[in-house]
């Protein structure tokens, strides 16, 4: 296409009519009527809306209605959910023109570049909202898990993927918005080339994206496993972290689909899978952030609370159980155990056992107090909103009164 302007007028024009791409041998292009009805494309965009819609208020009702304390992170997810509506008018609009799995070839060249610029700045905007949700359940982690304070291996790998999702995204959005001269070249094919790899950056920028996917749905099992509980209830609290496995399934689903956009061509079809992957993915993120908040809503809320009260929840635990343990500074899903001889357990160098207090009552560490250590009792509810199991209950066992 670098040679387009240098035709006749009658050429350009006849170019522009015909196909984007050469369609394969046998086959003529479609240009009358090349979509085909794909209603699950438009249930899993609306599904997908409302899913990442509903975690999202959930997260916010429970930091602002409940707990009253809003942080750093949640404004993430505010910014997060707001750039997701820009992704899905985009999605739509692809969705509507030239339509979920139309091959380019069906497609008129006069059109490519208006499809193209859809494409690249969703590309931008999905970037940037991974980027968020990411930094969002990373800061949401090291609250839960490393308490004020403590500077221990949990915090530091969480920084390290923190900072890591940043400064990646930042340089990959960089490099792929001003990697052409001119900027337009992005999206419109008929000017003369000057870019820099940029499929090869979008494969670059998907196997990192999954690489950060796994380490997040695995940095919490393993403190989830060590915790003294049944391994029922270890099931339970690993659930809540483990729809991340739906952020990786998905991203590697979308990482799959964008090598043969690189490879054959027909990038117009090929879109259509990653457009209903990168959906999925985001979604996932916004329930890891949004489902943990449902517990602390039930809890505060009358109606849900006489709702949930008429059953038993998996474990067997009355939601009236589940209020009574929380008042008493304990998990929702603890359960005592009974040790004549408590004894460090190993990983957790600031957490010891104290009094009638065992390790799963301090998830959250010790403070110094008058030369010696002293250990928070922290109730795991949510009470610091999503995600966040946090010391709602903080508890002294000697004469000082508390911290």
């Amino acid at each position: 296409m670098d040679l387009f302007h240098e035709l006749s007028p009658a050429a350009q024009k006849s170019l522009l009519e015909g196909p984007a791409m050469p369609p394969p041998s046998g086959v003529v292009s479609n240009f009358s009527n090349p979509a085909k009805p794909y209603a699950p494309g438009w249930v899993i965009m609306i599904m997908c809306s409302i899913l990442s819609t509903v975690a999202v208020v959930l997260r916010m009702y429970s930091k602002i209605v409940c707990a009253k304390r809003v942080a750093i992170e949640d404004y993430l997810a505010i910014a997060a959910i707001g750039l997701y509506g820009a992704l899905q008018y985009f999605v739509m609009s692809f969705a509507i023109y030239p339509g979920y799995f139309v091959h380019t070839w069906d497609v008129r060249l006069k059109a490519v570049s208006g499809i193209f610029f859809k494409l690249t700045f969703s590309s931008t905007i999905y970037r940037i909202i991974t980027m968020l949700l990411k930094a969002t359940i990373l800061l949401d982690l090291r609250r839960i898990f490393s308490p004020r304070g403590q500077r221990n291996a949990f915090f530091w790998t969480c920084e390290i993927l923190l900072w890591t999702n940043v400064l990646w995204t930042i340089v990959i959005t960089f490099l792929s918005v001003f990697g052409c001269q001119p900027r337009e070249r992005l999206w419109n094919p008929l000017l003369p080339e000057k870019c820099m790899d940029i499929d090869a950056l979008n494969v670059a920028s998907g196997t990192i994206n999954l690489a950060i996917d796994l380490c997040i749905f695995l940095l919490p099992q393993r403190v989830i496993w060590r915790l003294k509980l049944s391994k029922r209830k270890k099931f339970g609290v690993s659930a809540t972290f483990a729809i991340a496995i739906f952020a990786c399934i998905a991203a590697a689903f979308r990482l799959a689909y964008a090598i043969p956009f690189v490879s054959n061509g027909d990038v117009f079809y090929n879109s259509a899978y990653t457009y209903l992957w990168v959906q999925v993915e985001a979604t996932s993120g916004f329930l890891i952030t949004g489902i943990p908040a449902l517990p602390k809503i039930v809890k505060n809320s009358p109606a849900l609370n006489k709702f949930f009260s008429r059953f038993r929840n998996w474990s067997g635990w009355s939601v009236d159980r589940i209020k009574t343990e929380s008042a008493r500074g304990l998990p929702s899903w603890y359960k005592p155990e009974t040790r004549r001889n408590p004894r460090r357990e190993p990983g957790w160098s600031d957490v010891e056992t104290t009094g009638n207090q065992s390790v799963a009552e301090m998830i959250v560490g010790s403070v110094r107090h008058n030369g010696h250590e002293r250990y928070k009792t922290g109730a795991c509810f949510y009470d610091e909103g999503a995600h966040g199991i946090s010391q709602a209950h903080l508890r002294g066992n000697d004469d000082h009164g508390g911290v």
